[in-house]
Order: C-alpha cells, then structure tokens, then sequence
C-alpha cells in the first residue's frame, strides 16, 4: 500500500514568525529547509503544542498547551506573532476523509485569545469545519453556554484542539415551518447539498456558506441559547444527542476525520535536534516504556525491552549497518554482590555495539552515534505515526547522512509520515536518487523553505516539490546551500 499522509496540509496565523503561512502541504515525508532563524521552529513548534494540547488529559484554563512536554512557548505575547497580545492567533490542520470517500478532506481551524487572568493560559474563541474546502460549520467560545449546555446533558466532554465532536442535531416536528429552527436545518441542509456537489463543478460549489452563530461546539450542539423561550417549545424541541438522518452522511465523516486528527496528534513522536550525550551506563526509566523521550534519553529502556523480538532486532541491526554506526546492538544489565555474595541487578544498563567481532560501550564509540541511535529506533520501531524529527545528521559524516534518506523512505513504507528539519544536502541529493530509482514516489515527498518574507513581514513558506527524475520543481530560493563547497574549492 502506497504511503499516506496522516495530515495532508498546516496554517498557522499571526503565530510566532508567521503572520499568515497560507495552506502548507505535508507528504509522507515533509523537509523543512531554511537559513537559521527563518522560522522553521516556529513551524514544528506549533505541531509539538498541539500534540501535547490533544494528550492533556483535562483542560485547564487553556485550551491551547503553551507548555507542556514537548515544547515550552512562554507566555501568550511569547507565542501571538509581534507579541501583540490583543491579537488572535489560529492553528488549522487537514486530514483526508474515510476510504469510502476518495478525494475528500477535512479541514478544522482553531482560533485562539489570551486568556483574561492568566498569561500563560489561552481562550478558545472558536473552531471551524470545512469539507472540500467548502464551510461546513463554525462555533464561538462556549463559556456562556456551557451551564445551559449540562443542565440538558450531565455530561459534556470539554472542547480540545483536534476534537469537535459532533453529535448534532434536533429532532424537530415538520410543522411550525417558520420557526427559526426549522429555517435553520433547511438552511443546513442547503448548504450540505452544496457540499454533495463535491465531485461536480457547478456554480453552487462556490457559493459561501456561513452559520457561524446558527451552530455551538460543544459537540457541534446546536446553539441552545436560541431554544425557544416557552416551555412547551422547549419540551416539543428536545435535543437529540445522537446524529440526525438528515446529516448523518456529512457529521458522522466530520466526526471521525476530527477522531483521526486527534489520535494522529495524541500518537506524535518528537526527537528533538540534541540527544543525550552517550553514558557508560543508563539508569533503566520508571516508564511505561513507550517513548524514549525527546532527547532520546529513555533509550536503553527501550531497546532492552525489545532485544527479544527478533523481528524489530532485525530491522534495528540492518540499519546499524546501512549508516555504518555498527553491526548489531545489545543491552547488558549491570550487576552488584549483595552481603550473600548473589548477584542482583543494580538497574543500570549497558548498550553495547559490535563491529567486526568486536564489543565497544556506546561511550567509547563517539558522539555521532549516540546522536543517531534515537533516530534508527524510532524510524525502526513505529508505525502509523507523525514523527517530528530535528537536526537527524547531527555529527554524522556526510555517508550516514546520505543513508538517513534512505532511512526515512523505509519509514513511510511503514506508513509514518515524517516532519523532519535539516541543513543536510547529502540527504536530500539520497532522497532525489531514490526518486530517480524509483524507490521513492516523487509525490510522496516535499520540501518546505522557510524564510524571511521581506514584503509583507515574518517568515515565509516556500514549497517545492520533485518531479519524476528527482528534480526540482521549484527553484531553489537562495544562491547556496547545495553548491557550498564547489563554491569555496573553485572561488566562484
């Protein structure tokens, strides 16, 4: 099966070095590529909050994690771009739609305010959904009408980034056809026969369609504060937290598109652009043993947990020596005598590398390759997931560079799709052979070019994409970077 991308496009707006980034496409394998200082943090710092704001397990007083375990933006005027803390900022991610559905895509945009009292806190000011680029509906910030909300309903799940639920909508008799709500759901039901339009180009398609204040997400609950006022209404026009017939065919996608985004951003590894310096040994982590951390420094754990499963080792040892760090890997445990002269584990542990029949402490073996053992495991080890990964030829010589292209190919074809920030030429010239060799699909690869942006302000994106013989599709937007060293050698 071909490579997919679990998140097809990002836009950031009036966040950190962005005033407005446009619709970023992300491949299965997305470079991000620019001088230093451009942006591209900004970029992969806006994915990491927003992984960590999907994983916290209950919302505080800020629906956007400023600060959590992946990243750390400082306060609201650290994170809103200019440091305006009177402007909004957003955060918008699309995903493709079910497989029954081919070529449709869902897109949702978070807005977000500073938070009144707090300044490391953030308000959310609204959420928006669109299908095929076509609005489908919108909603405010649900304070007020939360209490309104949960005296219908006991229980009612908090918004969280990359989660409107939607369990829409009224059950209303078909009479009383002038009252609001039933000019409301004709009014909806238009628009989502505009939607179904999807594989046609007609005029209607480009119709706008907005009910930003007709709709409130708190699970795309209608807006209850419009119910109406006479209790015998209200009786007559109980809400039904199921999903309507009517709109079954268009929420219930909506809703799983939103699932799918939430579990892509709640799964996300991130490998940060320094890993922990090499020990003799590594105390073994009091963890579940899931992540080795974004310096890489649960790794031991990790890989001991692992060593009996032939099939990974495999894998993990190949790759070893493809990038030329070693033939096979092993973790031994260190041991101490207690005062009966047994031995008992001390919980330390050893990563051991051989090479050419010889055993060698991964202390004795040099910094690069301490650096890049986090990168083989994970690309090694998972599947399904968005991984975000700095810097992965920190300290290598330029060969192992060149293998950690091949690397991230074998990656996709495990269905991951990669965010990865470089400065490495040696990479990239692996990534457009493998193209040329067709080992790899030029579209499932792009690179993002991020630089100042000297017209408008901030940091611009630049895509550029490869064609079938692995060039270039765009121009390059600076003189050098793959041309440096013939540039020095010949004095150009």
């Amino acid at each position: 099966m071909a490579p997919r991308a679990l998140i097809t496009s990002i836009r950031l707006e009036n966040f950190k070095a962005f005033i407005d980034t446009g619709n970023i496409p992300l491949k299965p394998i997305t470079l991000l590529v620019g001088k230093n200082s451009a942006g591209k943090s900004s970029l992969i710092k806006a994915i990491l909050a927003s992984s960590q704001t999907a994983r916290q397990a209950k919302l505080d007083n800020s629906y956007f994690r400023l600060i959590g375990d992946y990243t750390n933006l400082g306060t609201y005027g650290d994170t809103v771009y200019g440091n305006d803390t009177t402007t909004n900022f957003s955060v918008g991610f699309e995903v493709n739609g079910p497989s029954h559905k081919k070529k449709s895509s869902y897109r949702f945009r978070y807005s977000f305010s500073r938070h009144e009292t707090n300044p490391l806190g953030t308000s959310i000011l609204g959420v928006e959904a669109y299908y095929n680029n076509n609005f489908i509906c919108s909603a405010k910030d649900p304070s007020e009408e939360t209490k309104k909300v949960k005296k219908m309903k006991k229980h009612v799940d908090d918004i969280r980034l990359s989660y409107p639920r939607i369990t829409n909508v009224a059950n209303f008799a078909e009479k009383d056809e002038e009252d609001e709500y039933q000019v409301f759901l004709k009014q909806f039901a238009d628009a989502m026969d505009i939607v179904a339009g999807e594989d046609k180009e007609t005029e209607s398609e480009e119709k706008e369609i907005k009910y930003s204040n007709e709709i409130y997400i708190r699970d795309f609950i209608l807006n209850i504060s419009k119910l109406p006022k006479s209790k015998k209404k209200q009786k007559k026009y109980q809400i039904n937290f199921g999903i309507d017939d009517m709109l079954s065919p268009y929420i219930g996608d909506t809703r799983a598109a939103s699932l799918h985004l939430q579990g892509v951003l709640t799964r996300t590894i991130y490998l940060g652009p320094l890993r922990d310096e090499p020990t003799r040994e590594a105390r073994l982590a009091q963890s579940s043993g899931n992540r080795i951390g974004i310096k890489g420094e649960d790794l031991a754990t990790m890989l001991h947990l692992r060593t009996t499963k032939p099939d990974f080792m495999k894998k993990f040892n190949s790759h070893l020596q493809s990038l030329g760090v070693a033939d096979s890997a092993i973790t031994s445990p260190s041991y101490m005598r207690d005062k009966d002269d047994k031995e008992v584990e001390t919980g330390f542990i050893k990563i051991l590398l051989e090479h050419e029949g010889t055993t060698r402490s991964l202390m004795d073996l040099g910094f690069g390759t301490s650096q890049v053992l986090p990168i083989i495991f994970e690309l090694s080890l998972r599947r399904d997931r968005l991984l975000v990964i700095e810097q992965p030829e920190l300290h290598l010589h330029p060969a192992a560079q060149s293998e950690i292209g091949s690397l991230l190919n074998f990656s996709i074809e495990q269905n991951n799709q990669l965010i990865v920030e470089t400065h490495s030429a040696n990479m990239i010239e692996r990534l457009k052979r493998l193209i040329r060799e067709g080992q790899l699909d030029n579209d499932d690869i792009n690179i993002i070019y991020i630089g100042k942006d000297e017209e408008n302000g901030g940091s611009r994106c630049d895509v550029i994409g490869f064609n079938e013989k692995g060039e270039f599709t765009d121009a390059w937007p600076e003189e050098s970077f793959f041309g440096e060293r013939e540039k020095e050698y010949l004095d150009w």
